[in-house]
């Protein structure tokens, strides 16, 4: 067997995909009434193997269909987070996602001006809130949706950057140097994110999301930027804004990763939530606009069908680390708590 297919999941997934795996890990968990944990771990363990079936055909199928298929293996996936977050079964059993997007009404739609909307109720809110739940809990009372532009989603993966460049378009990330002292930001960086120098000082200056965060609190200093080499591979999500990522070497290369300017209220958008919005748009498009999906990933030659594969690529082998690592700092948060 291929030792790269993406199926073959950590090991805490695979556990708990067994109901007896899942029993034993919700065993001792306070917040579950002990007469719920049966039906709460069955559902534990039925959400994460329906994610990984999605995230296997979606690995043997085409790109024609891919997105689709990795949309729903997150939906399942981001259940698992909600229900461990929330205790609740009121998310996990809605067939409400959150997400929608305006239907097409012309050929002539132009796919880069598109929007994308954060619904006031569903998983994807929910799931969005178990990120920082202090400091977005407010999110659940908002009385209008959000929308997200998709060519600023896009500018925020850096596997794409390249292909970013190609097209003129906006990009958001940055390779940065990290020091004990310094943090050394690109000098493009504040026009590209239409920010000031100092709100991109703020951002790196101070950890709002996570106390392992390693940027230090010290000098931020912006100069000419570095053209971003190599495939990185994601290794860890510590900070929505900056994630660490390998070069193939032994060396850690820091990326920054600026959020999209969509909404005050939402200064923070992490990378998993970004990949999310991104394919739940394309199944969109894949399920009821049959040539605007070919005409948009037909041509293998194209830049939208490479730009697609490598987000493909990224979510198929980094979404399950990222589950597993989640889903591990909810036995820590369960473990701190009084």
């Amino acid at each position: 067997m291929n030792s790269n297919v993406p199926y073959e999941l950590p090991d805490l997934l695979s556990t708990l995909e067994l109901p007896a795996g899942a029993r034993a890990f919700l065993k001792d968990n306070e917040r579950i009434k002990p007469e719920d944990r049966m039906d709460v771990s069955y559902r534990l363990s039925s959400l994460l193997r329906m994610g990984r079936t999605y995230f296997v055909q979606a690995e043997r199928g085409t790109l024609a269909l891919r997105p689709l298929l990795l949309y729903y293996g997150i939906l399942n996936y981001t259940k698992v987070l909600v229900l461990l977050h929330h205790r609740t079964t009121k998310t996990t059993n809605s067939t409400q996602h959150g997400l929608s997007t305006a239907r097409k009404k012309s050929t002539n739609h132009e796919y880069w001006r598109d929007r994308i909307y954060l619904k006031r109720r569903g998983a994807m809110l929910d799931w969005l809130m178990t990120f920082n739940p202090e400091n977005l809990k407010h999110l659940s009372r908002f009385d209008q949706d959000y929308s997200f532009k998709i060519d600023e989603l896009w500018g925020c993966i850096p596997e794409v950057d390249d292909l970013q460049l190609i097209m003129n378009r906006s990009r958001r990330t940055s390779k940065c140097t990290v020091s004990q002292t310094k943090l050394t930001l690109a000098a493009d960086l504040p026009r590209r994110c239409q920010m000031t120098h100092e709100e991109i000082k703020i951002l790196f200056t101070q950890d709002r999301t996570s106390e392992r965060c390693e940027t230090p609190q010290t000098e931020v200093q912006f100069v000419q930027n570095v053209w971003m080499t190599g495939e990185p591979t994601l290794r860890m999500m510590d900070h929505p804004l900056r994630c660490k990522r390998t070069d193939g070497d032994t060396k850690t290369i820091n990326f920054v990763f600026i959020p999209p300017a969509i909404h005050h209220e939402i200064p923070l958008l992490p990378e998993p939530f970004i990949w999310t919005c991104l394919l739940f748009h394309a199944s969109m498009i894949a399920r009821y606009e049959a040539e605007e999906w070919i005409s948009l990933v037909g041509e293998e030659s194209s830049v939208e069908t490479l730009m697609m594969k490598r987000l493909c690529t990224l979510v198929l082998h980094e979404f399950p680390n990222y589950l597993a690592n989640q889903i591990l700092g909810c036995i820590h948060m369960k473990k701190a708590t009084p």
